[in-house]
């Protein structure tokens, strides 16, 4: 199997020259559409709505390491300084691909389909839909996640007896969004189960629970639709957004984004987004109104920026003002008035900039959205990005520490706004800087980039393995980090900066061990893989360029990294045993999703995944 994949990977050079014909030449087929000229496309691909590589990293993906074309940079770079890297690297890139695809095949295609009226009446009928289960889901994970909700949190007892009512299926439920919180909190227990159930060294009976899993889920999707798209009204919104909130959560790892885009489709369709909607309503419907419209148009541009979508909004066309708090603040900035940073005004405050920089993807999309680079439209908005972060408070300002110090005594809801606005700051400007890449203006921005790089990271770092931050937005950037910082460094490993990026790798690195371990999110899952394995050659670089310069507290981070990897290596190696006994001749159903990989790398079906260990931090 090693040796098709092997044969795999240097076909990839055959695309990289312009051969796109072959359907099994890529590990990720989707991506020959655009591989020979990748560098020039990527973001233009992104603009016009294309995907870039696949829906977990988004945007940036093509940019980086992980495309044919960034593969074949990474491995004949590396080997230039070794040539012992190759076959090291062909391996662990394979490694990487397996648990990308397994990851971006488990979770998209569960959390963005729904069943049709067969499946939910065949999943009715399944045997193990039982009380029994149900209620030993709940107990399971009920402690665990019910200390990171801000609402008042029901008792298991309650949700179990709503649980008896819901799978009965009584029509009355479908007018009665009591549920709402039960359904979010079972998306939740299906999605840690799931995890574990992926992982199980028992794989009779992981198959049979993950595919209760995948149809409990769907079952709860299935029914989140007939609750609130049953009208298209604006009611029906308004319990999307409260849904659509809880599901921003550290164990469900995107939006359900089916749900989110019929949501924008509803939005549009009433006319939110138009100044005309609120002629004739009282002001105090209108503000709610207006409340919704931002709240969504927060939520979309966000998810465009995590999947690299094109936005369903054109901001051109949107009329609606601002609520009021946030309007008061925009007036206040715009003249350059004081503003009293206490109490709700902070939250307006952060929500303007939001909002704000939320524009800037618009802009990004008229710009480049022909495909061609526009470098003096670029520059310009780089500035204008900059100036708007400069105008922003120093205690709120993207670049500076959140937690260390809070002249402001922000809460612990305004410290995770903060924290969002940071990632979405360094994000926006980070993908527009991407988009010099072999232009005469990269090293004139590179320095730029890594600096964006080392927020984005601190931000993560701050966080303490984002015990109150939902990981998704932080894991997916902090990869589009750590990867441009490898790139930077292995383009010149002497460079003044190259100690202080090895630092980041290696503590970034570490963290993501420590948040694979300690959480079952997929993203730091697959964050942690690429992580352990992508980091091992700049580490060899690194040791060979400074020799006995090496810090001393850097010297010890790598030795308990080496120590990390090893670990890891030795868990990898465990699981191609396990592979290797897999029976395939065995029922067709329960054992697709695990031989379809080893058959047929671009089949588009996925392996299982094993978490590594964690050991002790490093030194800061």
């Amino acid at each position: 199997m090693i040796d098709q994949l092997e044969k795999l990977l240097d076909e990839t050079e055959s695309l990289r020259n312009g051969d796109s014909t072959s359907t099994s030449s890529s590990l990720l087929s989707r991506e020959s559409d655009f591989t020979n000229d990748a560098l020039h496309t990527r973001f233009s691909n992104y603009c016009t709505g294309s995907k870039i590589i696949d829906e977990y990293f988004g945007a940036n993906s093509l940019y980086l390491l992980l495309s044919n074309g960034g593969r074949q940079w990474y491995i004949e770079t590396c080997t230039g300084f070794d040539p012992s890297f190759k076959k090291t690297l062909s391996e662990s890139l394979l490694n990487v691909f397996f648990f990308i695809d397994m990851v971006v095949d488990e979770k998209s295609g569960v959390w963005v389909n729904v069943t049709s009226t067969e499946e939910l009446e065949n999943l009715l009928e399944i045997d193990f839909i039982e009380e029994a289960y149900i209620e030993s889901l709940i107990d399971s994970h009920y402690e665990e996640i019910s200390q990171f909700q801000y609402q008042n949190f029901k008792s298991q007892q309650e949700i179990k007896l709503i649980s008896k009512e819901i799978f009965k299926y009584k029509k009355h439920l479908l007018e009665d969004t009591s549920c709402l919180f039960f359904l979010s909190f079972l998306l939740e227990c299906s999605s840690l189960e799931y995890s574990k159930a992926i992982s199980s060294d028992d794989l009779d009976d992981s198959i049979k629970i993950k595919l209760f899993l995948r149809s409990l889920i769907k079952y709860c999707v299935h029914l989140i639709r007939a609750i609130f798209f049953s009208n298209n009204k604006v009611e029906d919104l308004e319990g999307m957004l409260l849904f659509l909130k809880f599901s921003d959560s550290k164990y469900i790892d995107t939006y359900l984004s089916s749900l989110l885009d019929y949501s924008i489709h509803v939005v549009k369709e009433l006319g939110l987004h138009k100044m005309e909607y609120y002629v004739g309503l009282s002001e105090e419907k209108a503000e709610l109104r207006r409340e919704l419209f931002w709240e969504f148009y927060n939520l979309e541009k966000k998810q465009c920026l995590l999947t690299g979508q094109r936005s369903l909004f054109d901001d051109e066309e949107i009329t609606c003002f601002y609520p009021n708090g946030i309007h008061e603040i925009a007036e206040k900035a715009n003249t350059g008035s004081g503003i009293d940073l206490t109490g709700d005004n902070v939250t307006d405050y952060i929500r303007y900039y939001e909002i704000e920089f939320y524009r800037f993807v618009h802009q990004v999309q008229n710009i480049l959205g022909k495909g061609r680079i526009q470098l003096s439209s670029i520059s310009s908005m780089l500035e204008e990005l900059k100036m708007l972060k400069g105008s922003i408070d120093p205690a709120i300002r993207p670049g500076n520490k959140i937690l260390d110090e809070n002249p402001l005594e922000l809460n612990q809801f305004q410290v995770l706004k903060v924290q969002k606005l940071h990632v979405q700051y360094n994000t926006i400007y980070f993908f527009i800087i991407s988009s010099f890449t072999s232009t005469k203006l990269h090293a004139l921005y590179d320095e730029s980039g890594l600096e964006c790089c080392f927020n984005i990271l601190e931000t993560i770092f701050e966080t303490k393995v984002c015990d109150f931050t939902p990981v998704n937005a932080l894991t997916k950037n902090g990869i589009i980090a750590f990867l441009y910082m490898i790139e930077s460094f292995l383009r010149n490993p002497k460079q003044t900066k190259s100690t202080q990026i090895m630092r980041y790798l290696i503590k970034f690195q570490f963290r993501m061990v420590e948040g694979s371990s300690s959480y079952h999110s997929m993203f730091w899952r697959i964050t942690n893989v690429i992580a352990n394995y992508m980091l091992e050659p700049c580490v060899s670089i690194y040791l060979s360029v400074k020799g006995s310069s090496v810090p001393a507290s850097l010297g010890l981070q790598i030795r308990d990294y080496h120590d990390r990897l090893a670990k890891f290596k030795d868990v990898i190696s465990s699981y191609r045993n396990q592979q290797s006994g897999i029976d395939l001749n065995a029922d067709e159903r329960a054992f697709s999703d695990l031989i379809a990989p080893i058959q047929d790398l671009t089949s588009g079906k996925k392996l299982l995944f094993v978490d590594s260990e964690a050991s002790d931090s490093p030194e800061s």
